[in-house]
């Protein structure tokens, strides 16, 4: 499962546990709008969110999402990976246990989590990320952590199998790349695995079906995704004497934005 998701991503970490619910909101609906603004990506296909450096903020992150539209969250680790823990709804109270808290106490009706099942790596260890885990030493290492966590699933309760993991476990070593595309190309090869997004995935667990049904599913058609538009003018747009993090009132710096769009009165940020 693969999805993309937008933040500030501002520290300390209790910028987020001690966030209201107008914060939480400036952070993920309000970037939600930037991206549709900017990047003219809908804002009704970015359905989920996954709380920065994992740290949620239980009862007031979900009243926010309930609020604003978000289906699922995406924040929540679990050792609980034999048998691996399944996407489950908020319409009830979670039973899922609290690695970092706060976590929902409450019932948020029509939201999911889904849990970051954590993996193990080839030293033993878990970890909820796969760039957390033990970085590989060569491509069959690689090959090693990605088919023992996926045959975990695949040969147990089939519960879906999440693939978190950021940019430089490819770029800072290039077999790691490698040995994902070749593991790709292997599940494409089975005629009961199915590489899809988050929302793709809630959407056969809402309305489940017999494997023998799962091509005429819309959720995994090609035909259920937006047209896009593939290339453009882009705009550069410059800002001055910004004080957002990394840079500081003391130090402020230049910001650059790229869109296809019109350029931004102001550096696109929180409230902007």
């Amino acid at each position: 499962m693969f999805e993309a998701r937008l933040s500030s991503k501002s520290t300390p970490v209790d910028y987020w546990r001690q966030a209201s619910s107008s914060l939480w909101a400036a952070e993920m609906a309000g970037h939600r709008n930037i991206l549709e603004r900017l990047g003219n990506v809908r804002a009704e296909d970015v359905r989920g969110m996954r709380a920065p450096f994992l740290q949620g903020g239980g009862n007031t992150q979900f009243s926010m999402m309930a609020e604003h539209g978000f289906i699922y969250d995406m924040s929540m680790p679990t050792q609980q990976n034999d048998p691996p823990l399944w996407p489950y709804t908020l319409d009830y109270r979670s039973t899922q246990g609290c690695d970092i808290p706060p976590c929902p106490t409450a019932s948020f009706p029509g939201v999911w989590e889904v849990p970051l099942v954590d993996w193990l790596d080839t030293n033993g260890t878990l970890c909820s990320m796969v760039d957390g885990c033990h970085i590989p030493e060569s491509k069959d290492e690689a090959l090693q952590l990605l088919h023992d966590n996926f045959n975990r699933h695949y040969h147990g309760n089939r519960a879906p199998f999440p693939v978190n993991l950021r940019a430089r476990w490819f770029y800072e070593y290039g077999y790691n790349r490698e040995a994902i595309t070749e593991w790709l190309d292997s599940l494409a090869s089975m005629n009961d695995v199915y590489v899809v997004t988050v929302s793709q995935m809630l959407s056969y667990v809402r309305n489940p079906v017999a494997h023998r049904g799962v091509a005429d599913v819309a959720a995994f058609s090609c035909d259920a995704l937006p047209d896009v538009e593939i290339s453009c003018e882009v705009n550069s747009c410059v800002y001055e004497n910004i004080t957002h993090a990394p840079n500081s009132d003391e130090h402020p710096g230049e910001r650059r934005v790229q869109t296809c769009n019109a350029c931004p009165e102001t550096y696109p940020w929180l409230a902007a």
